[in-house]
C-alpha cells in the first residue's frame, strides 16, 4: 500500500468510525484489503472475504 493510499484508508476509517457506519471490533479473524480505481479516477476500498467463508 502507498503512502497516499494509507493516509486515505485513514480518512475513511476515522470518517465512518464517526458516522458509525463501521466499529472497532476484537474478532481474532481479519480481511484483506484493498483500493480499486474507479471511473472518476477515486478509488474504491474493497475487502476480500474469500478466506474467511
Amino acid at each position: 500500500m502507498t503512502l497516499k493510499e494509507e493516509k486515505e484508508l485513514n480518512t475513511f476509517i476515522n470518517e465512518n468510525l464517526k458516522s458509525g457506519r463501521i466499529c472497532i471490533s476484537k474478532s481474532q479473524y481479519t480481511a484483506l484489503y484493498f483500493f480499486i480505481p474507479k471511473k472518476d479516477r477515486s478509488k474504491q476500498l474493497v475487502q476480500d472475504y474469500q478466506k474467511i467463508n
